[in-house]
C-alpha cells in the first residue's frame, strides 16, 4: 500500500469512529480511550487475515467501549464472508455477542465451549 493510499484509508477509517479531527494530533496528547481506537483503526485498514484483539475494551469508558464494539460489528459485515478470523482475548461479556465461537480458559486450562 502506497503512502497516499494509506492515508486515505487511514482517514476513512478515523472518520468511521468519529475521530477524523485526531488525524494530525501527536499520539501522546490522546486520551488512553482515544488511542485505544486509534490502534484498532490502523490494524483495520491493514486488512489483516487475521485480527487478534487482547482485552480490546478493557480500561475504557461506556462511550470508547460502545465505539469499538459498534465498529468491530461494523468491520465483521464489511469483510463478510471473505476468509478471514478474529481472535478476542476478554473478560468483557458483552464481546461474546459478536462471536461465533467461545472458548472458556483459565490458568492456561480450556474450561468448555460454545457456539453460536
Amino acid at each position: 500500500m502506497g503512502r497516499e493510499e494509506a492515508k486515505r484509508k487511514a482517514e476513512k477509517e478515523l472518520s468511521k469512529m468519529g475521530l477524523e479531527k485526531l488525524m494530525e494530533r501527536i499520539p501522546h496528547r490522546l486520551s488512553f480511550g482515544q488511542r485505544r481506537l486509534v490502534s484498532l483503526a490502523s490494524v483495520i485498514v491493514t486488512e489483516p487475515e487475521l485480527l487478534l484483539l487482547d482485552e480490546p475494551t478493557s480500561n475504557l469508558d461506556r462511550e470508547n467501549k460502545t465505539k469499538i464494539i459498534a465498529r468491530l460489528l461494523e468491520y465483521i459485515e464489511e469483510r463478510g464472508e471473505k476468509s478471514w478470523g478474529m481472535v478476542i482475548a476478554s473478560q468483557d461479556e458483552e464481546l461474546k455477542g459478536i462471536c461465533n465461537d467461545i472458548i472458556y480458559i483459565e490458568y492456561g486450562r480450556i474450561l468448555e465451549g460454545e457456539n453460536s
